[in-house]
This record gives C-alpha cells, structure tokens and sequence, in this order.
C-alpha cells in the first residue's frame, strides 16, 4: 500500500504486523533494528512528533505544531492553544479515531531492509554456543 502512494495505513493491521515481527525477531534478533519504523508510524497520531515520527522536545513544543502532517512555525497564542487542545486528550485512547495513522519515511527503509533479510529460502545462521573461545 505505501507503494501505491497512500500517506495513511490502517492503525490496527500495523499493530498486529508490529506484534507478529517482534514474535519473529525473537528467533532473529538482526531483524530488530528495522521495526523502528513500525514503531514510529504506529505512534505518529498522537501528535507532538516532528514529520520523521520523533517526539519531539517539550521546549519545541511551545514554538511548532504539527498541521496536517507538516511542521511549521506558530504564535505563542496558538502555541498555547494547541497545548490545552493535547492535554484534553483521554489518556486511555488507544488508536486514532479515524483508524488511520500517518506513515513516517523510514518504515518504507525498513520495510525493504526486513524483505532483503527475509528474502533468502533456508534462515540466517545464528551462533547460539560456539565451539571455540579464541582469546
């Protein structure tokens, strides 16, 4: 779907992708690196995140604001609104009301590194108890 150009994906699928590659990365620990964009699309509808998906620092908050999907400059007054606008937000929500989150530009990165890992037909070996110690 991000190939076809859609800028949002379905916040439960990537949820329950997320959760299957951790239950994999358990059995290959190299893939574990290339769930960061996972991590960072699922969490981007929260807000307070810059367009990479990072949270961004509280001092930054105060000076930017994220509208639709783009950074940009703001007055203290808006500054201050959007802050009282954040704090409303119940706690306990768990996905966006939409059920759509925005995709970051690393999951792209990461997705086409997990497919070069899982492209091969036997699985990577893996040194669990070597057989010599060299020191």
């Amino acid at each position: 779907r991000i190939l076809e150009g859609k800028e949002k994906l379905d916040h439960k699928e990537l949820l329950s992708d997320r959760g299957f590659l951790v239950y994999v990365t358990r059995a290959y620990p190299g893939m574990v690196p290339y769930l960061k964009g996972f991590h960072l699309t699922i969490e981007m509808w929260r807000g307070n995140r810059d367009a990479d998906g990072w949270k961004l620092p509280s001092r930054q908050l105060q000076s930017a604001v994220m509208v639709d999907n783009h950074l940009g400059p703001i007055d203290d007054e808006e500054a201050e609104l959007s802050y009282l606008m954040r704090k409303r937000v119940d706690p306990t929500l768990r996905a966006p009301s939409s059920g759509l989150t925005p995709i970051v530009p690393r999951l792209l990165h990461d997705l086409k590194a997990l497919h070069s890992l899982t492209r091969s037909p036997l699985p990577p070996l893996r040194v669990v108890r070597p057989i010599k110690i060299i020191q």
